[in-house]
């Protein structure tokens, strides 16, 4: 149970990190709202040419090698469906997702979230809290978690809908950051659904 703890504080510290080495910024702009309405109009079961795996050659693949483990695409991706996510309804939201540094965020129907790191070790059993109109506040639509109250949040970003601090994820996939703040995240940090 310590060692779930540490692990906590250990992720919140690295968000913070994060959060000071990067610029910050408040989110007053209209944009992104046109954006999101615009990608949560689009249909769920519309997958881009790019999210389909392809085959590479072998001068390009070495070129391409990280550490980072490969995610898993599944077939046929549900979009977010942020309005639904804001009256309590995490239908949408609900897997296992993977970001590019192998952490894991597991979302559950019962409104639980675990998270586990690349070592496999699990957090304990946090709550999803979900925001009424959630991107009005910051101009990204978000969850908050936590075990009795809101600790960090989970970004969510439906299909082509952009972050509107800088965007190096796929934005023809949905995805979600774990953070505490808003910014240009690096592409690693985002999670993608897997089977």
């Amino acid at each position: 149970m310590m060692t779930n703890r540490k692990l906590l504080a250990l992720l919140f510290l690295s968000f913070a990190f994060l959060g000071a080495c990067s610029n910050t910024k408040n989110h007053t702009g209209h944009s992104s709202k046109n954006q999101l309405s615009q990608g949560s109009k689009k249909k769920k079961d519309t997958i881009s040419s790019e999210s389909s795996p392809t085959k590479s050659s072998s001068s390009t693949s070495a070129k391409s090698e990280t550490s980072a483990p490969k995610l898993e695409i599944p077939a046929a991706e549900q979009d977010l469906d942020i309005a639904a996510i804001n009256q309590g309804d995490i239908t949408t939201l609900v897997g296992k997702w993977q970001n590019g540094r192998g952490e894991t965020v597991i979302v559950n129907p019962d409104q639980t979230v675990k998270l586990i790191d690349v070592d496999g070790i699990s957090s304990n059993s946090l709550n999803v809290y979900t925001v009424p109109d959630s991107e009005n506040a910051f101009d990204i639509p978000y969850v908050a978690i936590g075990e009795v109250r809101a600790i960090a949040t989970l970004n969510l970003y439906p299909i082509d809908f952009s972050n509107p601090n800088g965007d190096q994820s796929d934005v023809s996939r949905p995805r979600l950051v774990l953070t505490q703040n808003t910014m240009n995240f690096p592409a690693d940090l985002y999670y993608y659904r897997v089977n």
